[in-house]
């Protein structure tokens, strides 16, 4: 038998050896081995950050309603009234004292409908000329009608031009303001409506209580 078995310390070197080669069998460190990968192996990609939600944009603020300025008595038929049937294909209708013209586009009423312009007496505060109920009442319309008022030169000298205003009285007797399109050189006010009821052109500016 070998000299070196036989010495006590010789086994003691002998069994040494062979633990160290069995961990170096077995792979030594695990740690450093498991983050490298083998030769040939593709290497992993670090998995990417989840995106940030985006923010919803808040949703823009209802446009604020018209101020109203007064509450009146409706106003008494007062004039002759106008009245056209009109269809699908839109049309127009003047009043009697040819003031006041309704313009519909085609596509706002979807069958053929009696359209009228009544003259009654002008009750909003400031009102120049007549005022007139519109039929029919309510809500209507696909798309918004125009309505143009024609007024006087004294008119537009007593108030300015600019001041003139229209108004329109709602189903509980307030009278509101709605800023209209002005043409000074035709003398001429405009707006758009998708409701028929009371409606006047007033001078000045109003003030609300």
């Amino acid at each position: 038998m070998n000299a070196t078995m036989n010495h006590p310390r010789g086994m003691v070197l002998a069994w040494m050896f062979g633990a160290a080669a069995l961990v170096a069998g077995c792979g030594g460190n695990h740690g450093d081995d498991a983050a490298t990968p083998a030769a040939g192996e593709p290497v992993p990609s670090p998995s990417p950050s989840p995106s940030p939600s985006p923010t919803p944009s808040p949703a823009p603020a209802p446009a604020p309603a018209p101020a109203s300025i007064a509450r009146t008595e409706a106003g008494v038929p007062e004039g002759l009234p106008a009245s056209a049937t009109i269809g699908t294909a839109g049309g127009t209708l003047v009043s009697s004292d040819g003031r006041l013209t309704i313009s519909v586009p085609a596509g706002a009423l979807a069958a053929d409908t009696l359209v009228g312009i009544q003259p009654i007496t002008a009750t909003a505060p400031g009102s120049f000329g007549s005022g007139y109920r519109l039929s029919p009442d309510g809500n209507g319309f696909a798309q918004p009608v125009t309505l143009t008022f024609s007024y006087l030169a004294d008119e537009a000298a007593a108030s300015a031009a600019g001041m003139l205003r229209v108004a329109t009285r709602d189903a509980r007797g307030y009278w509101r303001m709605v800023e209209p399109a002005r043409d000074a050189a035709q003398r001429k006010l405009s707006v758009t409506t998708a409701h028929f009821s009371d409606w006047s052109y007033v001078g000045g500016r109003q003030i609300t209580p």
